[in-house]
């Protein structure tokens, strides 16, 4: 009777509120300063974990932006990437998932052409991109080698995770990946947990811009009609 009292009493509670979603907005640029896009980080709540989310909006002159939603569920038990990018009539979706009692991972791949359906083997460990990412918000992950999944080239790819502190300014870090040719794939600028720019590969980088100037920017870029001479 008691159990079934304490059971009734747990179904009559009010639902723990969920922590509102952070966002971190960013305008991407070119080495000379032009506007290549835009991208938002998000970390919001879920049932058993958490999602971390990126949404990538390039512009490309003449045509409609391409776009890109990435997010990861890191749930303990099932934790699952989808990655889905299109522009116009084009797209692909990659999804990576991990079934329950399997060490590999299983990445579907969809585009117009078809479907794909392969295993990744992760013997040895590897992370989802986002995932590393939050390690190293959260300093939890200052200097390592590992293999984290690539969505660009749908597979896994070494990268060495290396922190160079500020003296000066003990708050803030900058986290290399590098690639295994030397060659730094991105570099994160970090102001305690907060990530306040960016840079991937030689020509592009982030800067930190308001919520509501990211909104304004991004609905102008998806609304304006494209142009088919480029003008």
């Amino acid at each position: 009777m008691l159990c079934l009292a304490l059971s009734l009493w747990s179904l009559l509670e009010e639902p723990r509120p969920q922590r509102p979603a952070v966002a971190e907005c960013f305008v991407l640029e070119s080495p000379e300063r032009a506007c290549l896009g835009w991208a938002r980080f998000l970390e919001r709540e879920i049932a058993g974990g958490r999602a971390l989310e990126v949404e990538w909006i390039f512009l490309r002159p003449g045509d409609s932006p391409w776009q890109v939603r990435h997010v990861e569920e890191l749930s303990p038990r099932a934790p699952r990437l989808v990655w889905r990018e299109h522009s116009g009539l084009s797209g692909r979706t990659l999804l990576l998932d991990r079934p329950l009692g399997s060490g590999d991972w299983t990445l579907e791949s969809m585009d117009r052409e078809g479907r794909d359906r392969r295993q990744l083997s992760t013997a040895g460990g590897a992370q989802f991109p986002l995932a590393l990412l939050d390690l190293c918000r959260r300093g939890e992950l200052a200097a390592a080698h590992v293999r984290v999944f690539e969505p660009l080239e749908a597979a896994l790819a070494e990268r060495t995770v290396s922190t160079r502190l500020r003296l000066a300014q003990p708050d803030k870090r900058v986290v290399v990946w590098q690639r295994p040719d030397g060659t730094p794939s991105a570099h994160w600028c970090f102001e305690g947990r907060s990530l306040s720019a960016f840079r991937l590969g030689p020509g592009l980088s982030a800067r930190r811009m308001a919520a509501e100037e990211w909104r304004q920017a991004t609905q102008a870029a998806l609304t304006l009609p494209v142009d088919a001479s480029g003008r």
